[in-house]
């Protein structure tokens, strides 16, 4: 494992215009920071409690913590215990899994696509979620192959060696749906990122889960090419247009559809180079609010889009530069008061300075329509 991330190390390339140590440095400290952390679980109206365990285990995975630090694999083996029943947490966790090692945890992935689907609303969009009945008798875990490099965190952008893909696919029944007639797409838009995950790993969802997901993005779709928390004509903003842009291409994408010719797609791209800013969530009325989630959610439209830049916006350089002039003396980032508190932004921050999507494989490797 030290060889392979060495190996990284060695491969890595500065971003123009940013300063590759200072991004270390900045990863290194946040990583630190969080690792210091009680990771309270948080909750607010009747949504229940989300927890962030999900979450700071994939940013510590990117921010190259060995999997052996006691840290991590307290979250690893609290998260692979804990019930799946959120659908940000069980996307995440796909997120995870899909990257550390897709062979041995298959079984976990088959669960977490199996709440995904069971959990989309009559509408396409996804809510909060709850929990599913599991098949009881699948392994969540694995046994150990000597063939994967178990938990080989990534080390720097651009250095990605790709997980040993599961030669055994797992198809998804439908068993039940969520009885709720529409969600919201903050959650629709993990729900994709963690579907995606569970794809690459070999376990395909129903294609009439992907598509009623993407016929949701599509008539979402606000005239002025963004899209709102909720639903058609009302206000864009930037999380939700710059995730929703990334939903609509994983799912054009694994459905073999072109979505590089999609208008849509195009108008959304357009919305985010019109409206782009490092420093405020575009179109939030308070402005400086979900900051670093809009932030990576933006780096995720741009590594999906595969553009460098949104129209003469350099996301990258910008957003960087903007993130490490704002960590804290702590390590940490924060937007201020808002639901989730600190541990989130330091969390989203790091995946924006790693750029820690996957880019999409040229060649969408097995098929959902069936």
């Amino acid at each position: 494992m030290k060889l392979i991330l060495a190996l990284l190390l060695a491969q890595a390339k500065p971003y123009p215009g940013v300063d590759q140590n200072r991004v270390d440095g900045a990863i290194d400290r946040g990583a630190e920071w969080l690792m210091k952390q009680k990771f309270e679980p948080w909750g607010y109206h009747d949504h229940g409690n989300v927890r962030h365990h999900d979450l700071v285990l994939y940013a510590l995975f990117h921010a190259g913590v060995d999997p052996q630090n006691e840290t991590f694999q307290k979250l690893l083996k609290f998260c692979l215990e804990a019930p799946l029943e959120r659908t940000y947490c069980v996307s995440i966790q796909a997120m995870f899994l899909s990257e550390f090692d897709p062979v041995k945890y298959q079984g976990r992935l088959k669960q977490c696509c199996q709440f995904l689907v069971d959990n989309q609303c009559k509408n396409g969009q996804w809510s909060y979620g709850r929990e599913v009945p599991q098949d009881k008798d699948v392994p969540t875990g694995g046994g150990e192959r000597p063939d994967v490099a178990t938990g080989t965190a990534p080390a720097k952008p651009g250095t990605r060696a790709a997980p040993k893909r599961p030669e055994k696919a797992i198809h998804i029944r439908r068993r039940e749906r969520a009885d709720k007639d529409s969600g919201d797409n903050s959650n629709s838009q993990y729900a994709a990122l963690g579907l995606r995950a569970c794809m690459e790993a070999n376990v395909w969802p129903p294609a009439e889960t992907l598509k009623d997901a993407m016929h949701w993005f599509e008539n979402a779709q606000n005239k002025d090419g963004g899209w709102s928390y909720e639903g058609k004509e009302t206000k864009s903003y930037g999380s939700m247009s710059a995730g929703a842009l990334g939903c609509l291409i994983i799912y054009k994408h694994y459905l073999r559809e072109n979505w590089r010719a999609d208008k849509r797609v195009g108008d959304g791209v357009q919305w985010l180079a019109k409206n782009w800013s490092p420093r405020v969530n575009p179109g939030t009325n308070e402005g400086f609010v979900w900051l670093y989630y809009y932030l990576y959610a933006v780096e995720r439209a741009g590594i999906l889009t595969g553009l460098d830049k949104f129209g003469p916006v350099d996301w990258y350089r910008e957003g960087a530069n903007f993130i490490l002039d704002a960590q804290a003396a702590d390590g940490s980032w924060s937007e201020g008061n808002t639901y989730g508190g600190p541990v989130k932004d330091v969390c989203f921050a790091i995946l924006f300075l790693r750029r820690a999507t996957v880019p999409l494989p040229k060649v969408a490797t097995g098929s959902p329509k069936r």
